[in-house]
């Protein structure tokens, strides 16, 4: 059970790794214009009590939680406001993949 928690963990962080740069290629120029940066609108996996919460920003604000005993999807969130972006459809496929594990 712990080997499948671990690699959902890291295939999870792979796809918001994937999603955190491709949006940074796509250019900081973008993002500012629709008013959010790299620096307030990328996503990251911090550890919590209840599970691992996915985290937006520097700030850390929470946006939605893996938890430890029941994985959640988070398609929708790692999707995005813009489902279009380069790689949040690889992304979302990584994470839906993590789940069935």
């Amino acid at each position: 059970m712990r080997a499948c928690r671990g690699s959902m963990v890291a295939i999870l962080s792979l796809a918001v790794a994937s999603i955190a740069g491709a949006r940074s290629a796509a250019g900081q120029a973008a993002d500012s214009a629709a008013g959010c940066g790299y620096r307030e609108c990328a996503l990251g996996i911090a550890p919590r009590w209840n599970g691992l919460a996915l985290v937006r920003g520097v700030r850390g604000e929470p946006v939605a939680n893996l938890g430890f005993f029941w994985p959640r999807d988070v398609s929708a969130t790692l999707r995005g406001a813009e489902a279009t972006a380069p790689g949040a459809d690889a992304a979302v496929r990584e994470a839906r993949r993590a789940l069935r594990l």
